[in-house]
């Protein structure tokens, strides 16, 4: 870790440097009574690499196969996933690969940095802005409160990395692993972490991330496994589930972490050993909820829907392109039926988190024009940046659980799914028994996993292998 003065004052950058070859290989077993069904739509996420923003990993090949002769499944690549229409008589055959080069990761002082190995830093849109700084208005303000009282609030003019340290090696000190704590409390993780001291990998990173949204730092949370000859020796597995996280830290770009009792060290050091594969952010970003639209049709409360009639709604009121935020403020609160004041809190808000009226004076002044435009995607991309419960949610979001979804219907022929003619496969580590198990969880009975979902659910092994660097 570097060291106070470095991380206050030091001209930092983000370096990565290829480090392994890793394939996955995912396997599918229905279990239980039932038999499989006519037909599956299958969604896997594209790993986010260097191309866009993740310096963690340079390329991603992702493969769904079945194993031998005989027919193969209809293959539709989107940007960020891919999507595989599967017949029931092809799961025994069903093969997922994810093929990656990983990096190792880390922040040092340019002076010490091989020029070839640094990363440049990408500039983050209005939209990324705002979805990585999301949260509900009223709960930044009470979650500021509770950090200042435990004298974890951001300094002035304290950098984004120094703040983000400093809040991250706190969480060493007089807290615990508790995974029955997080349970409990899984609509609710960001400040958990620090009204209760304790939690699983997924509290102490989600109140990480949300804690530093209250004072500023992009961040997002991280959802994937880890892996490698450590895990199976622990737990006897060849993954288990993770949350790790990662922040914006302005002139160095996005940083991988795991805050999990106490942040260690910043970046991603990968081997055979152990590494950490991110499936995907916990959030949707707007491109990729857009995206996911042409798959399923977005429900009329989903944020890609209800944006679309917003802007519709304040295009025919406001009817010119720019407006004040002040007249801007009172058609949101006609559009959305808010009271005035909510409405002028949340148009404050996008304003603020997505910088779309430049400067931090511009952003408080009611007579600043905005692009309506531009308002409702932030606002939108806020939407889908609050928290919610991790992993939870349809397609893109629910595939981090396991690296994969399945419903039973389709096919997937080019139009848009009916979300509620398709049946929701649960998706079942195989030896998840045992990894909860040596995480302290008390139930460590076989489950029986059908008695808890109305239809299929699919048992998912494994596959490890390093291979040598091209």
């Amino acid at each position: 870790m570097l060291g106070d003065a470095e991380l206050r004052h030091a001209d930092l950058v983000l370096t990565s440097s290829p480090s392994a070859r890793h394939l996955f290989r995912a396997r599918f077993r229905l279990v239980g009574s039932q038999l499989a069904a006519r037909r599956y739509v299958l969604i896997a996420p594209r790993l986010k690499t260097m191309d866009n923003g993740n310096a963690c990993y340079v390329d991603h090949a992702l493969r769904v196969r079945c194993d031998g002769e005989g027919p193969q499944p209809e293959i539709s690549p989107f940007g960020h996933f891919v999507v595989a229409n599967v017949s029931g008589h092809m799961l025994s055959r069903l093969v997922v690969e994810h093929e990656y080069t990983n990096c190792r990761v880390r922040v040092q002082p340019r002076t010490a940095a091989n020029p070839k190995e640094i990363v440049p830093v990408q500039d983050l849109s209005p939209e990324e802005r705002a979805n990585n700084l999301a949260d509900d208005y009223q709960q930044v303000e009470q979650l500021r409160s509770l950090l200042s009282s435990q004298g974890l609030e951001r300094g002035k003019g304290e950098r984004d990395i120094a703040y983000a340290v400093r809040l991250g090696k706190a969480l060493a000190n007089g807290y615990k692993y508790d995974v029955e704590a997080t349970d409990a409390h899984l609509a609710n993780l960001p400040p958990m972490i620090f009204k209760l001291r304790c939690g699983d990998c997924s509290a102490f990173n989600a109140g990480f991330v949300f804690a530093l949204h209250a004072f500023g730092i992009p961040a997002r949370i991280s959802l994937g496994f880890k892996y490698g000859k450590a895990v199976k020796q622990a737990c006897g597995s060849v993954v288990a589930p993770h949350a790790q996280a990662e922040f914006f830290a302005e002139g160095i770009g996005w940083i991988p972490c795991d805050a999990t009792l106490g942040l260690k060290r910043l970046g991603h050091d990968p081997s055979s050993v152990l590494s950490f594969v991110q499936w995907r952010p916990a959030a949707l970003s707007l491109a990729e909820a857009e995206e996911q639209a042409q798959l399923m049709a977005a429900l009329p409360a989903d944020p890609v829907a209800e944006s679309k009639l917003l802007s519709k709604e304040l295009q025919e009121a406001l009817g010119k392109p720019y407006v004040a935020t002040k007249d801007l403020a009172v058609a949101f609160a006609r559009a959305r039926g808010l009271e005035q004041d909510v409405a002028v809190a949340v148009v404050r808000q996008v304003v603020q988190l997505s910088g779309i009226c430049g400067g931090e004076e511009k952003q408080s002044d009611e007579s600043a024009a905005v692009s309506v435009e531009d308002f409702v995607r932030s606002w939108a991309a806020i939407e889908l940046g609050k928290f919610k419960e991790l992993g939870v949610g349809a397609g893109l979001t629910a595939s981090s659980k396991a690296g994969v979804k399945m419903y039973e219907g389709g096919p997937y022929s080019g139009e848009p799914l009916d979300v509620k003619k398709l049946k929701e496969n649960m998706m079942v580590q195989d030896d998840i028994e045992r990894v909860m198990g040596h995480l302290g969880k008390s139930e460590l009975e076989k489950v029986d996993w059908c008695t808890m979902w109305p239809y299929g659910v699919f048992l998912v092994s494994y596959e490890f292998e390093e291979k040598a660097l091209p």
